[in-house]
């Protein structure tokens, strides 16, 4: 291995990327000498790229700026020895394609200007509400109204950002029905980094909780892992990502290891994520995430699944697919050799298997997929699931809180663990949601061997755990296939702990009296 140096700086886009471009397949050590780097949007390379979950819902394709971008690299180790990496304007930081075998360690990012913006409430008094703004979070008041001032410099107005409100200590951070600054009568600054707000009525707040505003155009990620292989994150911490987190899309065999996605003690900011942290679709060969924290999302902290694709025309062993969730398309998930399931989209039940010949991108929303012989049966719901895109996932030893929606949403067919986790969730939804759907999301497929074991769970909702595959509801065939679920602690979680339907072979310890099954006539939790 061949080492090589870089020396902090407040503009070192370019010298990085002329180390990197000097890098070959020898394999390289590139050591960050620890302080303070900065990227610019100026010298960011322009991207257009398709995202599993992260597209313009009408279509139109996002050009990403990747600060950092490394295609066809192998053999690489990134060192950072705690470098501060700071990216200045509306930016992607990492973006890996085609990479393999590449280690990211020990460094930390961070967003001069965060795509969230916050205000803490320090005092109410009857209608009036007075805050004090995050720093990092620029505004003007305009017309009595206090419209935010985003990275590249332009004004977002209340009513193109959603609000999101955590508790003072952080633990509670839910999705508000309730907009403060559109909800205001007038605003007023009251000194650099404070405000006013007036309403029609008192303000429903409690002092010390945080809003967050974002504006929810996924045009940016954190880091991008798109066809890579062998992949390594040691003790990488994410003080703020755009869009999604850690993004892995039709790769393979990835390692997480202390990743810490949480806000920086020392910023004083309660968002860390503008939405999951560490999401992994159509992947392969095996993901873990081990002794990880999540702290401060706007949407789930991990999120593991495939992609269900319409069937929409058969002509023999030809078939046209089409994507249908409005953010992931222009993707390709299949490879030759496949091994590809017909799935009945109203009941999740895997009908046929075939093996795959070729694919081909048809336009950005469908897929040409040719088969070794047809399908015989073609029902009018019918999906296409990979069951080749599907990794063996061991998820332990990490922490999570702050988050609005589900803990862990997992939806694989590979050999998947949940382990050893801890849970401080204070949200509506489950905690570990075991799903699948073929209406909404499209993010398959029913799991075949899953342990729930050894995690702690405290004050959740209803229930912690939830198995329940969205199908028609007079379904009772079985989805999921082969859970068992021991060991877990439950504290100050309400009734059910667990909900489930639609599963085979579900083997648990958790008291009959604190189980409730939703529907069907699956066979009883063991």
């Amino acid at each position: 291995m061949r080492d090589r140096f870089i020396a902090p700086s407040d503009d070192c886009g370019r010298a990085l990327a002329a180390i990197l471009s000097e890098t070959d397949s020898s394999g390289t050590v590139l050591h960050m000498e620890p302080g303070r780097y900065v990227f610019h949007k100026k010298d960011a390379s322009e991207l257009p790229l398709s995202i599993s979950n992260a597209n313009a819902g009408d279509g139109s394709v996002f050009v990403r700026h990747a600060a950092i971008f490394l295609r066809g690299k192998r053999n690489l180790v990134l060192d950072g020895h705690g470098a501060e990496l700071w990216f200045d304007g509306d930016l992607s930081p990492l973006i890996l394609l085609d990479c393999e075998n590449l280690v990211l360690r020990n460094f930390s990012i961070h967003f001069v200007r965060p795509r969230v913006s916050e205000l803490r409430l320090l005092s109410v008094e009857g209608k009036r509400a007075d805050f004090s703004v995050s720093p990092d979070s620029p505004f003007v008041i305009a017309g009595g109204r206090l419209l935010w001032i985003n990275a590249d410099g332009k004004a977002e107005y209340p009513e193109s950002v959603i609000a999101q409100c955590a508790s003072p200590d952080g633990r509670r951070n839910l999705r508000s029905r309730f907009h403060p600054l559109c909800a205001a009568l007038s605003a007023e600054r009251t000194g650099e980094y404070t405000v006013r707000l007036r309403f029609p009525d008192p303000f429903p707040g409690q002092c010390g909780e945080v809003w967050q505003f974002r504006d929810p155009a996924r045009n940016e990620i954190g880091i991008l892992l798109d066809h890579c292989r062998k992949i390594q994150m040691e003790e990488v911490h994410l003080h703020f990502t755009p869009g999604l987190g850690v993004i892995a899309q039709m790769s393979r065999d990835l390692r997480f290891h202390k990743l810490v996605h949480a806000p920086s003690e020392a910023g004083g900011r309660v968002c860390a994520a503008f939405a999951d942290c560490v999401h992994i679709s159509a992947c392969r060969g095996s993901v873990e995430l081990s002794e990880c924290s999540f702290s401060g999302s706007q949407d789930d902290p991990v999120n593991v699944h495939g992609i269900y694709l319409k069937l929409e025309k058969a002509d023999g062993n030809e078939l046209s697919l089409r994507f249908m969730q409005a953010e992931t398309w222009g993707i390709l998930p299949f490879e030759p050799g496949d091994r590809v399931a017909l799935v009945d989209g109203k009941t999740l039940s895997r009908l046929e298997y075939r093996t795959v010949t070729a694919a081909f991108p048809d336009g950005n929303h469908r897929i040409r997929l040719l088969l070794s012989e047809p399908f015989s049966l073609r029902p009018d719901s019918a999906v296409i699931e990979n069951m080749s895109a599907y990794p063996d996932t061991v998820i332990r030893d990490c922490s999570f809180s702050g988050y609005p929606t589900r803990g862990i949403l997992l939806t694989s067919a590979g050999r998947c663990a949940i382990l050893r986790n801890t849970f401080f969730h204070a949200s509506p939804f489950p905690a570990v949601y075991i799903s699948g759907d073929a209406g909404s999301w499209y993010e398959s497929g029913g799991v075949t061997d899953l342990e729930i074991s050894g995690n702690t769970f405290y004050g959740c909702g209803q229930p912690a755990i939830a198995i329940l595959p969205e199908t028609v509801p007079d379904s009772d065939a079985p989805v999921h296939d082969t859970i068992r679920i021991f060991g877990n602690r439950f504290e100050n979680c309400a009734f059910p702990w667990l909900e489930w339907r639609n599963t085979a072979n579900l083997i648990t310890d958790i008291p009959a009296r604190k189980i409730r099954r939703n529907g069907g006539a699956e066979q009883s939790a063991g």
